[in-house]
């Protein structure tokens, strides 16, 4: 194997893994939300406003993120962020969507490791 194929590869998972920590690192923070307004008892409107408050951070972070490799696959900035925006806003759907089903069920989210 040539070595330029060799670091390719070891940069690609690097990205990958940048990549997956990001994706966590925001998905898990929702988690945290969730738990603590599913113990407040708090409605799913309350949770989703305080959840994208909280997690600006990590969004912010895992956008930056989802651009730079988008924009490294030839995607336009503009394209890059929009994908980006889409990205975001799917994972905060996907836990708000299923925060009422914690609720009624009285159970808790558990974070990626």
């Amino acid at each position: 194997m040539h070595l330029s194929l060799v670091l390719a590869l070891l940069l690609a998972s690097a990205q990958d893994d940048a990549f997956n920590k990001a994706r966590k690192a925001y998905s898990n923070c929702i988690v945290d939300a969730m738990t603590e307004h599913l113990d407040k008892d708090a409605s799913k409107a309350e949770f989703e406003a305080a959840a994208q408050q909280k997690c600006m951070a990590q969004s912010n972070k895992y956008k930056a993120i989802v651009v730079k490799s988008e924009m490294e696959l030839d995607a336009s900035k503009t394209e890059a962020e929009e994908y980006a925006r889409e990205e975001i806003a799917a994972v905060i759907s996907a836990w708000v969507d299923s925060y009422m089903d914690y609720k009624n069920t009285k159970t808790r989210p558990t974070k990626e490791r």
